[in-house]
């Protein structure tokens, strides 16, 4: 049961994809992310290697210039994953140079064919800087996740540090954690290389370690597109 309990955590824990944090996207524009990861464990018998990996799928849209919507889903084969709804809305003056956002998220959670409702709630702190590096952002989000007919919330604080500059490829470290009642910290650390492309795409390649399951290291691919 033990074992059960830890993989439910770790399908929320990993399905953090590019999310904008305390940052609003402006109104009547939209940002889509689609990722994947990838781990292979060598096996002496049978000769194949063991493969996993999960996907996920995040995509936001400004109604207003104080109201973002949007959707995170997460899949792992096997394990399960989620599709929440969410919205987001700032709590400090957009000219201000640090950020503070409040995020509500609501949808299911699964575990093979079975689903249970889901929420999140979230704050989220954003701040900009410029340096000898360039410009850049440093992140933090904290929230609560409870899935029905779970015993306890999860709670989770994750922090992201990148830079903006984009005309090159640039650098960005993301730690995600969680802790539930009765369990072992979780963690995932995951250091990026952000690829622009010609016109509104990015890639992003990334090495991820994480704390649970086999194997440890994988390899993290993802699209980003605004619109």
């Amino acid at each position: 049961m033990r074992w059960i309990v830890l993989a439910c955590v770790f399908c929320l824990i990993a399905s953090q994809p590019a999310r904008a944090g305390a940052w609003l996207r402006d109104k009547g524009k939209g940002f889509f992310a689609f990722s994947s990861t990838m781990y292979v464990t060598p096996q002496i018998y049978p000769a194949l290697p063991l493969v996993e990996y999960d996907t996920s799928i995040y995509a936001d849209y400004g109604l207003t210039s104080w109201l973002t919507m949007g959707i995170d889903v997460y899949e792992q084969p096997d394990l399960g994953g989620h599709t929440l709804l969410f919205m987001r809305l700032p709590i400090s003056a957009s000219e201000r140079q640090s950020k503070f956002a409040f995020e509500l998220a609501i949808g299911g959670h699964h575990k093979g064919a079975t689903w249970d409702p889901m929420y999140r709630m979230g704050l989220s702190w954003g701040h900009g800087f410029n340096n000898w590096f360039g410009p850049g952002w440093l992140a933090v989000d904290t929230a609560i996740e409870h899935i029905e007919g779970r015993s306890g919330p999860l709670l989770k604080v994750d922090a992201a540090l990148g830079l903006s500059s984009p005309d090159r490829i640039r650098p960005m470290l993301q730690i995600e954690t969680a802790v539930a009642q009765n369990l072992p910290l979780i963690w995932k650390l995951t250091p990026s290389l952000i690829i622009p492309r010609k016109g509104k795409s990015t890639w992003v390649i990334g090495i991820q370690q994480r704390s649970f399951g086999t194997p440890r290291t994988g390899l993290k691919l993802a699209l980003w597109r605004k619109f």
